[in-house]
């Protein structure tokens, strides 16, 4: 009887002496790192809870268009007001984005180790997107049991009352004026012109791109240069061929031409993966951290203006993408983690070298980085296109 007893010890014993997997890292259900995040007793998995944290985010973003479709009805007069709108919108919904971020990690760690998910290239990352995380624009619209006092707090603004706000004019990127360099050896951005790059047959080997540089820091982990932190611009996607065709519209770097994989940046792409819908990407590489990163769009339309605003305001960054000038039709959003680097230039049009033939055309235009101190301006209007 005691050797037996001696046995079931030593093999208890070992049970727990055993060395863990090496293959996967130990990542349990997320946790919800915010208070005002309630999760009910039934959704207790990562992927249940990253669909609840999508559905409460587009509740959140149909009461930003209805306040927006207020705004846009008398725009002279609510203008001002409704940029402190955006505002309050951005620090109502950063607690649920960070939430995201992390169901978002967690469920791909079920799946991959970090080693595993660095050592696959930007294409199979795509592939994999949606099996991983399912399709963002179902499970968004998805009703939830999850509740949110941010959201409560967000439908009981009164929008009537807000307070006015302006900001600064658009960069320059004609050559000269706006001290940004063109470096286009295949002639495929055609023409630069001050608020619009004309982006002609570029592919993934033409290696072009219109940079300046701010000097180096300059655009920090908070982009406290920046009006709310926030950057803006708008793009055109209209013809792309071959398999998974990309134009980077918007990048912030320490190079004016990073090379992919081994230059920290953080960058937005348009692409099209079907032929038909054009997809925005948001993308860190941040060496520092190191943080390799990426969210994906929903399926969005070619041959459509869209407006995006890039936020970095310590917590993470995140990209809007609105339909229409006054940015008050919100349609999707992306995150990524924060990452710790700072960066000097600004890049746009850039092919981030790799190879391939796919074939990619359309027009970046309008980019505001919100610095100057104006006293007036058009709030936030980025531009009048016409599809």
């Amino acid at each position: 009887m005691v050797q037996f007893i001696l046995a079931m010890l030593m093999l208890f014993m070992g049970l727990f002496s055993m060395a863990p997997p090496e293959t996967f890292d130990a990542f349990p259900v997320a946790q919800a790192i915010d208070p005002d995040i309630t999760y009910p007793p039934s959704l207790d998995t990562n992927t249940e809870r990253l669909e609840a944290v999508l559905s409460l985010l587009d509740t959140m973003r149909l009461e930003y268009n209805r306040v927006g479709a207020v705004a846009i009805a008398d725009w002279e007069r609510h203008e001002g007001r409704f940029a402190t709108y955006r505002r309050l919108y951005a620090e109502k919904t950063g607690p649920l984005l960070i939430e995201y971020r992390t169901l978002k990690l967690a469920v791909r760690k079920e799946s991959f180790s970090d080693s595993q998910w660095r050592d696959k290239s930007e294409d199979e990352k795509d592939a994999l997107y949606d099996s991983l995380y399912g399709d963002k624009k179902t499970l968004r619209e998805t009703p939830t049991i999850a509740t949110s006092r941010l959201l409560d707090e967000l439908k009981a603004v009164d929008f009537l009352i807000l307070d006015g706000g302006w900001d600064d004019p658009f960069e320059d990127w004609s050559a000269g004026a706006g001290e940004y360099t063109e470096s286009d050896a295949s002639n495929v951005l055609n023409p630069v012109a001050a608020q619009q790059i004309t982006v002609v047959n570029l592919t993934r080997t033409s290696n072009s791109s219109v940079s300046k540089s701010f000097g180096a820091g300059h655009f920090d982990t908070t982009f406290s240069q920046s009006t709310a932190s926030t950057h803006l611009i708008s793009s055109f996607g209209d013809d792309f061929d071959g398999a998974n065709p990309s134009i980077f519209i918007y990048g912030v770097a320490n190079t004016a031409t990073p090379d992919d994989g081994t230059d920290p940046w953080i960058g937005v792409r348009m692409q099209d993966r079907s032929g038909t819908n054009l997809r925005f990407r948001l993308d860190i590489d941040d060496g520092a951290t190191p943080v390799d990163e990426n969210d994906i769009s929903i399926n969005h339309a070619l041959d459509t203006q869209y407006f995006l605003s890039i936020v970095r305001d310590g917590s993470g960054v995140v990209v809007r993408t609105f339909t229409e000038s006054t940015l008050d039709n919100q349609v999707d959003v992306m995150t990524v983690s924060q990452g710790d680097t700072s960066f000097e230039f600004m890049v746009s049009g850039y092919s981030r070298a790799g190879s391939g033939t796919q074939v990619s055309n359309g027009t970046i235009n309008d980019l505001d980085l919100q610095q100057a101190a104006v006293s007036r301006r058009r709030a936030i209007i980025i531009s009048r296109w016409h599809e």
